[in-house]
């Protein structure tokens, strides 16, 4: 059985076992699986602005949770802190409102708080 990953609106099976992947350090001799990831979020996800907005952050989200995360593989955690700038760059050009910039915020907190462990 697949893992769910509930800060996604988009749950198929394929899209969840790379986020598994991902967040676990699964392939941590693959760097290439972030940009694969990535594409896979994009075609997923509609492509509305809401349904990219609400994609970056979950993206970001997974991220960190895998920077905290000592027992993934060191590598893994530095490959990930030197790829979350994608979709945070994504996210922040769609920042339209007041909330959403102090949830944008709060996510650049955790990535500080992260990356100082």
């Amino acid at each position: 059985m697949t893992q769910s990953f509930k800060m996604f609106t988009v749950q198929e099976p394929e899209i969840n076992q790379i986020r598994h992947t991902v967040r676990y350090g699964k392939e941590a001799n693959n760097p290439n699986l972030l940009n694969i990831w990535f594409a896979m979020e994009q075609v997923s996800h509609q492509q509305d602005t809401d349904s990219k907005r609400q994609m970056y952050h979950a993206q970001c989200q997974l991220l960190i949770e895998t920077l905290y995360d000592e027992t993934v593989i060191e590598h893994w955690r530095s490959w990930c802190l030197d790829n979350i700038n994608k979709p945070l760059l994504g996210l922040q050009r769609l920042v339209t409102t007041k909330k959403q910039q102090v949830q944008l915020n709060n996510l650049y907190v955790a990535l500080r708080s992260a990356s100082n462990q």
